[in-house]
């Protein structure tokens, strides 16, 4: 089924799998990404060493289309 949606992000299903904060992982984004819809990898409050190798991981699956969103932490600083 070829919608709009999917014409615009290259997909061939519509359909996109939630972005789990980081209750999914590299093989849930691309089993959806190699059904034709759009895989998302969030890997949540995670830093470099952990996010590569999962981006590696997801990347060498032979998916379709594949999404990242990456959260970047913001350190507050309060004076006392």
């Amino acid at each position: 089924m070829r919608t709009p949606l999917c014409q615009r992000l290259g997909i061939e299903v519509p359909i996109i799998q939630a972005p789990m904060g980081g209750a999914v992982g590299p093989t849930l984004a691309a089993a959806v990404s190699s059904a034709g819809g759009l895989g998302m990898l969030v890997p949540w409050r995670a830093d470099l060493d952990t996010v590569r190798p999962q981006i590696r991981e997801t990347r060498e699956s032979e998916a379709g289309r594949l999404s990242f969103r990456g959260v970047r932490r913001r350190t507050t600083r309060v004076s006392a």
